[in-house]
């Protein structure tokens, strides 16, 4: 099963079952959509709280409105680092758990 966890204005998330229809965008198709280069950090096996550094990093060199793929691993990770960007200012525009179960996508927006 894939989960889609989208921001809104009431609370940080909300959980949509993929397989219901609910979850508007899949993280590939708003990445298609763009019309500049999306990059990628991954971050599997870097433990807490050198993600976020490396992540709060990655986001300093970006343009302001520029989005970036960040791939975080299940458990503390994404417990704690998206919450961590919010904090920053930025947006987490999507997320999403990828195929293998034990990393999530993360589609933030400086």
């Amino acid at each position: 099963m894939i989960q889609c966890l989208i921001k809104d204005n009431q609370s940080y998330t909300h959980e949509f079952n993929v397989g219901n229809g609910d979850c508007v965008k899949k993280i590939e198709e708003i990445i298609e959509n763009e019309e500049a280069d999306i990059t990628t950090l991954d971050l599997r096996g870097v433990k807490c709280p050198l993600n976020f550094i490396k992540a709060k990093m990655h986001l300093a060199k970006l343009a302001l409105g520029e989005k970036t793929l960040i791939v975080l691993d299940d458990g503390e990770p994404i417990d704690s680092v998206p919450a961590s960007l919010i904090s920053e200012g930025h947006e987490i525009v999507a997320e999403e758990m990828c195929d293998d179960g034990n990393a999530w996508k993360l589609l933030v927006k400086k």
